[in-house]
């Protein structure tokens, strides 16, 4: 609890920081919280590697002999199809289950928070040391930030932080069907149980959001424009993202219009019944196509408090220097962070959702699928599969 409170307090620094009415001019500025982030990733890391062999459970590879031993439902509706992870989690209880998804789902908040506090400073342009000829040469702690803001040192950072957040989503999604399947005490595997939805619930959305957030590589984008074109002020380019700063909302990270947004509502909490999702307005294809990114900014565009959220499981809209840069990795020789197939793992975030509704009486689960157009997909395929 100690780990995830620290990362309350970090994502709300973020948050405060990049909605100040003067936001940060330099990376300097963002030196001291990017640290912190950092090593809050390192200590959630040291809790993962030294559970006691209580906290473990199992896992295996999701290979056709491993899904064999699941019932035909479980086979067809998450582990068979496009999406599905590559490895499937059991535990031996679902209080198990429910501490691993929020300690995931916890670090996913932070890894986000990372990478776009990273993307942030690599808009500023790289500091020197600040040198007197005839005076006293730099101190080492000087020269250790100094290089610690290099270009080399924020990239490698930016990969190797992408990389964990690759990592973490598909640990995610793995757990996923722990939840729909561990033993429940005086419950049969026919009885429906809403707790199962409940507790996948937020994993799920979260992920969602930040796939949605183009802050994870997708290995069906485009080719990315070449790299040596990157100079600090860059403006983001990661192809499944579009990312235009100057032709739409502040707060809004997948291009769609401001008149969609503002028919949905503002945040899960708020999210209308059952009864109500009819008039909940879907994004269109058009919406969530790429569109390269302007010119950059001669300073810090001031954050829209007025913007609408891109995901309604964001924490708040976005600001436009949240979004990533074709950074020139292969250049510096850094290795590249690992990709993901963003839209087959959204549809299949999505069937999820749309079985937490519709089967285990979850209705707000059906929110996402409706504003993020997939409910034209995933409610067919679900309904097949369950004979309906």
């Amino acid at each position: 609890m100690s780990l995830i409170w620290k990362e309350a307090m970090v994502h709300a620094k973020w948050h405060e920081v990049k909605q100040s009415p003067n936001p940060p001019t330099s990376r300097l500025a963002l030196y001291e919280l990017m640290q912190n982030a950092l090593q809050l990733d390192i200590a959630f890391q040291g809790w993962e590697s030294s559970i006691t062999p209580a906290w473990r459970y199992e896992m295996l590879p999701n290979t056709p002999e491993v899904r064999r031993t699941y019932s035909k439902k479980w086979q067809e509706l998450f582990l068979g199809c496009r999406g599905a992870p590559p490895e499937v989690h059991s535990y031996p209880t679902m209080k198990r289950c429910w501490i691993w998804g929020f300690y995931r789902t916890s670090r996913i908040f932070l890894l986000r928070d990372t990478l776009e506090i990273l993307n942030w400073m690599l808009r500023f342009p790289e500091p020197s040391v600040p040198f007197v000829p005839m005076g006293p040469p730099p101190t080492a702690q000087g020269q250790s930030i100094s290089a610690g803001l290099s270009d080399r040192n924020l990239c490698l950072l930016h990969s190797v932080t992408t990389t964990h957040l690759v990592d973490v989503i598909e640990k995610n999604c793995s757990a996923m069907i722990g939840s729909f399947t561990v033993p429940i005490h005086l419950k049969s595997f026919d009885d429906l149980c809403g707790m199962r939805g409940y507790i996948s619930l937020w994993p799920l959305g979260v992920m969602d959001s930040v796939l949605s957030s183009g802050l994870v590589p997708d290995s069906n984008a485009a080719s990315s424009p070449p790299a040596s074109s990157y100079t600090s002020t860059s403006s983001p380019a990661y192809s499944h993202s579009p990312q235009t700063l100057h032709q739409m909302s502040p707060g809004s990270s997948d291009g769609r219009s401001s008149g969609t947004q503002a028919a949905n509502h503002d945040s899960y909490a708020t999210a209308p019944q059952f009864t109500e999702l009819a008039s909940i307005i879907p994004k269109s294809e058009g919406d969530q196509t790429s569109s390269a990114g302007s010119s950059p900014s001669n300073s810090t565009p001031v954050y829209d408090h007025t913007a609408k959220k891109g995901h309604i499981f964001d924490s708040n809209p976005a600001h436009p220097w949240d979004h990533p840069f074709n950074l020139p990795l292969f250049e510096m020789g850094i290795a590249e962070p690992r990709q993901l197939d963003v839209m087959g793992i959204r549809e299949w975030i999505n069937r999820l959702l749309y079985y937490i509704a519709s089967d285990l009486g979850v209705k707000k689960a059906l929110y996402v699928p409706l504003t993020e157009g997939y409910m034209s997909t995933v409610k067919p395929a679900v309904d097949h599969i369950l004979g309906r």
